[in-house]
């Protein structure tokens, strides 16, 4: 699922950079393209929603960490896998609240203002983009949760 969607984003991107460099072009004649900063922006958040799930998954988000190296390894986890779970519901229910609002553009028929386009199925894509970084939130609470538990009872066998 991650690669259609990072082929996707990147299909957008180009789309994004033929769309913004054709109008510096056009621009340079006189003759703007007209709605290209509409579409770019359509692009754009396309583009970022389709590369949520997978730069969560693969680590590629920026973390200042001072203080949770410093602690133990049992607090260590136990933040990472509340941070998981927290953001997890938040970026969930940040998905479905953008998935009501692409439903309500839908029934209301709303279009973009200069180009006329219907633009909720940029929405759908931006909520899809949400709930997908959610499950992998959520994967990865149960990643760690699981993980934790084979270390506690490997812990509990060593002993005896």
């Amino acid at each position: 699922m991650c690669q259609v969607c990072l082929v996707l984003g990147g299909l957008s991107l180009i789309g994004l950079v033929l769309v913004m460099g054709g109008n510096v072009l056009l621009r340079q004649i006189g003759y703007p393209a007209v709605g290209a900063n509409e579409l770019s922006g359509l692009l754009g958040a396309f583009a970022i929603a389709c590369g949520l799930a997978d730069a969560q998954r693969q680590r590629m988000h920026v973390s200042v960490d001072l203080l949770n190296r410093r602690m133990p390894l049992l607090v260590q986890t136990l933040l990472k896998g509340f941070n998981a779970l927290l953001f997890a519901l938040f970026y969930g229910a940040l998905g479905y609240m953008s998935w009501r609002y692409a439903l309500r553009l839908r029934a209301q028929g709303e279009l973009s203002e200069t180009l006329r386009l219907a633009f909720h199925p940029v929405v759908y894509a931006v909520a899809a983009g949400f709930l997908l970084l959610a499950l992998t939130l959520l994967l990865e609470f149960v990643t760690l949760a699981a993980d934790r538990r084979v270390a506690v009872v490997a812990s509990a066998e060593s002993a005896q």
